[in-house]
């Protein structure tokens, strides 16, 4: 299963208006550098998913985001990492729940 992510940057501000009832702030999706980032609307998202936990502070010290997947994926397969790979899995849940 591959998650793609189009155009993270210009759907930024277009649900802009929509309202959390749990928050003051309005949601907006988070853009591609900020997906991992420490975000109240995000936390609780981000703490059901261990593979986030287990990888964020990682993540958030690369550059290159697709990259860093791209290398993490290539290793989890020829190294047969099984929890990397749970990891690698739970991160595309993690994705796919705060950009649904």
């Amino acid at each position: 299963m591959k998650l793609v992510i189009l155009g993270a940057g210009a759907s930024f501000d277009s649900i802009y208006k929509y309202e959390n009832k749990e928050s003051s702030e309005p949601w907006t999706p988070p853009l591609c550098n900020n997906l991992f980032d420490v975000r109240e609307q995000f936390n609780p998202i981000m703490s059901k998913y261990h593979g986030v936990m287990s990888l964020r502070s990682e993540i958030l010290t690369y550059e290159d985001i697709e990259a860093y997947f791209q290398d993490k994926w290539n290793f989890a397969i020829d190294q047969n990492d099984l929890q990397l790979l749970n990891n690698l899995i739970n991160i595309q849940y993690y994705l796919s729940e705060i950009f649904c």
